[in-house]
């Protein structure tokens, strides 16, 4: 039985399809406020038709299929290409334009969620719509951990030219925070963060994402020295202790950098010794990095990670910290957990789990296929299922 309550979704990430599944199993009315989306077969009609190949790159990071079930669908509007194209120009993203984007979402989910009585919201979306309205119940998913754990400085290594520094919306984090009846994160190690900073614990709450069918995998060889790191460029992704731990190693280690970087890090990688940047990889080129390598090192400070988690299933062994949340989730025997950034500890962690070259054996993939199962949509959308109706009832 479902309840007779609107509920609307505003979200501007890929993975969404668990909280549409659970708000269509409690809610009669659903509504979805969404970015620009283009499927399979319409990328591929783009480039018959002969849109240019850097425009494909951008529409292929959008490319996903219909979700199922009956919503309505609202844009987040034009301001949703801003950030990203900036960023694929190599630029920096002033903070006033972070600014600017995120009052843009909220504005266009503000409107939507007037005709809704339940509202659940990724972070940076919702603050318009709890200042212009009283909701009946409202959830702020917060994507990662406390923004103030990414405003302190760290000890970085090797001069890495990026540290913390004060989050450009975080007076608006903090409001939505405070107004929403929950908080949603996506690890114990994520809700830690809100809890250490004064946080009733009941507020905060903890359900993963769900994350959806990956590629057919691939069987490739593996070279146990070569090593893989895919991420961002903030020091709290850790790359500087990955450049570190492989520069301990030593000769014939070396690492694979992949994803968005700076153009102060993209400088500073090439004058990295045994590091190759490859940039921005198609989810096909990630599925053979990770079917390749010798193990990914991941010494991130995050709630979840999409990359670690695809990695595993692809059988690649998986070094990172404790302060990664998705190694909560992961079976024991593909994954080596570090505590701290002591680039030595890391570099025995990686000699641990890589062995001799050529000696890589992951475990059987039953028990990845067993974590998956448990982090599927449909797993995840029933988890997500019960905190709405401890919400509402």
């Amino acid at each position: 039985m479902t309840h007779p309550m609107r509920a609307l979704h505003a979200t501007n990430v890929y993975h969404y399809d668990h909280v549409l599944m659970a708000m269509q199993s409690t809610f009669e009315s659903v509504g979805l406020v969404r970015r620009f989306e283009v499927t399979e077969n319409e990328l591929s009609r783009f480039a018959k038709i002969g849109v240019p190949q850097h425009l494909l790159d951008v529409l292929s990071r959008r490319a996903r299929e219909p979700s199922e079930g009956q919503h309505v669908v609202h844009s987040l509007g034009s301001a949703q290409l801003v950030l990203p194209s900036l960023t694929r120009l190599g630029m920096r993203v002033h903070p006033a334009a972070i600014r600017h984007v995120t009052a843009a979402y909220a504005r266009k989910a503000s409107i939507a969620a007037m005709n809704y009585d339940f509202l659940h919201f990724s972070e940076g979306l919702g603050y318009k719509a709890l200042q212009k309205k009283e909701f009946s119940f409202s959830i702020c998913e917060r994507r990662n951990f406390h923004h103030a754990v990414y405003e302190q400085e760290i000890e970085v290594l090797e001069n890495y030219p990026i540290n913390g520094r004060p989050d450009p919306i975080g007076d608006i984090l903090n409001f939505e925070y405070e107004r929403s009846n929950f908080i949603l994160v996506y690890s114990e190690a994520a809700k830690s963060s809100f809890v250490e900073r004064g946080y009733d614990p009941d507020k905060v709450r903890v359900t993963p994402i769900g994350i959806g069918p990956q590629l057919p995998r691939k069987a490739m060889r593996r070279n146990a020295t070569s090593l893989l790191y895919v991420g961002r460029s903030d020091a709290f992704k850790g790359l500087d202790v990955a450049v570190a731990a492989v520069k301990l190693l030593g000769h014939p280690f070396r690492l694979t950098v992949a994803g968005v970087m700076s153009p102060e890090v993209k400088s500073w990688l090439s004058a990295q010794k045994a590091v190759d940047y490859v940039g921005v990889l198609s989810k096909r080129e990630l599925r053979d990095a990770y079917s390749s390598h010798g193990a990914i090192i991941l010494p991130s400070i995050e709630s979840f990670g999409l990359a670690p988690a695809e990695a595993v299933y692809h059988g690649l062994p998986l070094v990172c910290s404790d302060q990664t949340g998705i190694a909560e989730y992961l079976p024991e025997s593909h994954k080596r957990i570090v505590f701290g950034r002591d680039p030595q500890a890391w570099a025995s962690a990686v000699l641990e789990v890589c062995g001799r070259p050529g000696s890589i054996d992951p475990a059987a993939s039953a028990a990845i296929d067993s974590a998956f199962a448990a982090l599927s949509w449909r797993s995840a959308a029933e988890k997500l299922r019960l905190l709405y109706d401890s919400a509402i009832y």
